[in-house]
Formats: structure tokens, sequence, C-alpha cells
């Protein structure tokens, strides 16, 4: 008999409980019900709408600004990708012109310097200008000069400079 009488004790608990809370709901929809809903003006209603009115304008601005904003964004990341383009082809422009003068400056130094000297005066009987085989051979146009001298000097045909003076 036990069990059945805290199983009886438990069912009167809950209808306690129930009928406490059905109170509390009937007593605050009674306080509900005698608050007045606020009274809102003519005032208060114009003063509403004008600030509605330029929320909505700063709204259109601020949207109008950053679509500025975006198409000046564009025009920059444009901008930036034909620059970059152009540094590229500078950069690749570069690279090859580097290659050519280390190839030339290595074929120059494993030549023998006969084997040098006669190249150059090969291109010189050829009639290449010396900015062009200055270029070929990584020497310098006074060097070029120079070795013509010496070899017109040691063919006889020009006086070396030392005999000058």
């Amino acid at each position: 008999m036990e069990v059945q009488s805290i199983f009886i004790s438990q069912i009167v608990a809950d209808v306690v409980l129930c009928l406490a809370i059905l109170f509390l709901l009937l007593r605050m929809g009674r306080t509900v019900n005698k608050t007045k809903s606020p009274v809102i003006d003519q005032k208060s209603l114009l003063q509403f709408q004008q600030l509605l009115t330029e929320s909505r304008g700063d709204a259109d601005r601020l949207f109008s600004t950053l679509d500025e904003s975006y198409r000046k964004f564009h025009e920059l990341a444009m901008s930036l990708e034909v620059q970059e383009g152009r540094l590229r082809a500078l950069v690749e422009k570069i690279n090859r012109q580097t290659e050519k003068f280390e190839i030339a400056e290595h074929v120059r130094d494993e030549q023998s310097p006969e084997k040098k000297y006669g190249h150059i005066l090969k291109l010189l009987e050829e009639g290449l200008p010396l900015e062009e085989i200055a270029e070929q051979t990584g020497i310098t146009s006074g060097e070029i000069l120079l070795i013509d001298d010496l070899e017109k000097a040691k063919k006889g045909n020009v006086k070396p400079v030392s005999d000058l003076s």
C-alpha cells in the first residue's frame, strides 16, 4: 500500500501545481489587458516618417558610394593586371638578355686569345658594326679597335702607336 499512497500523493501535488499555474496565468492576463497601448500622436508620426525618409536617402548614398568604390577598385585591378603583364614581359626580356650575355661570356672565356681575336677580325672583315661585334663577343669597342690596329700593325699596314713618338 505504500506505493499506492505515494502515487496518490503525487497526483494530488500535480493537480495543485496545475491550479497554481492557471491562477498565475489568469492574473497576468488581467494585468496585460489593463495596460493601454501607447498613443502615437501626429507629431511623433511625422518625425518617424522624416527619419525613415532620411534613412532611405542615406542608404541610397551608401549604395551609390559602394558602387563607385567597386568600379574604381575594378579599374585599379585591371590596371594592375596590365602592369603585371608588362613587368612579366620585361623580366622575360631581361632573362633572355642575361642568357645571351652568359652564353657570350662563356664562349669568350673558353676561347683562346688567338681564336677570339681571329673571330673578331673575321667579323670586322665582314663589315659588321663595332657595337654588334661588341655585343656578340662581349668585348668593348675600344678593345676591338685595338685588336684591329694591332693586326694592321702586324701586317705592316699601319705604324704601331709606340713608333709614332
